[in-house]
């Protein structure tokens, strides 16, 4: 498998030139902090990714499972803009998180 060269290693989600860790790209930058803000209240800026982390198992239902999902789905956003030139949108990613979950939800009942 051949390796995926990316020109330049900036966060995908922001206009600054702010380098794209697991940490900008999942909780700090405006597009993820505006997915986060859509299903827990704000976060403080600065705060820890232990913080966050204990945040959202707190405040949301089978907590690591949809944070993981969560993060997923910002991945998804990710790669929709460096593979295929789409534009990150947050309506766009609570869309299709919703309905993915909605989905997952029918097949759960259909076996049991």
């Amino acid at each position: 498998m051949k390796p995926f060269h990316l020109e330049f290693y900036d966060c995908v989600f922001s206009n600054e030139s702010t380098e794209e860790t697991s940490r900008q790209l999942l909780w700090v930058c405006c597009f993820s902090r505006d997915c986060w803000n859509n299903i827990l209240p704000p976060k403080k800026l600065g705060s820890s990714i232990l913080d966050d982390t204990l945040l959202a198992h707190q405040l949301l239902p089978s907590q690591m499972t949809m944070e993981i999902v969560i993060h997923g789905y910002i991945w998804f956003q990710r790669n929709g803009n460096v593979f295929r030139n789409e534009v990150p949108n947050v309506y766009c990613w609570k869309f299709k998180l919703k309905r993915d979950l909605k989905l997952l939800e029918h097949e759960i009942k259909a076996k049991t």
